[in-house]
């Protein structure tokens, strides 16, 4: 057995044992993004006292933060599936968090 096969057989077992990761960066980043970065923004214009509540760059401001996440989870989820559930949950969610917002801006 030379160098060449025991290396072979080295990098097989280590390979066995070590699992591989699925998702990159960008995946990681986006799920922040969407499941801890922007609710907290969101409940701090309302509860915090020194946000001074909505304004309109706030209101962009969540929109790009929803637009890099989304933007990120399709980069990652488009080379496995040709249509991925997540379109349509996160549709659903920005559409409550739109509706939620534009409710509590037009009402003052």
């Amino acid at each position: 057995m030379n160098r060449k096969e025991v290396s072979d057989e080295v990098s097989k077992r280590l390979n066995q044992q070590i699992r591989q990761a699925k998702y990159g960066k960008r995946y990681y980043i986006s799920l922040f993004l969407l499941f801890f970065a922007i609710p907290l923004y969101v409940l701090l214009q309302f509860f915090y006292v020194y946000a001074d509540g909505w304004s309109l760059f706030d209101l962009i401001f969540v929109f790009v933060l929803l637009a890099i996440s989304i933007h990120g989870l399709y980069s990652e989820l488009r080379s496995k599936t040709k249509l991925p559930i997540w379109f349509t949950v996160l549709g659903v969610i920005t559409g409550i968090v739109v509706a939620i917002v534009l409710a509590f801006i037009f009402r003052y």
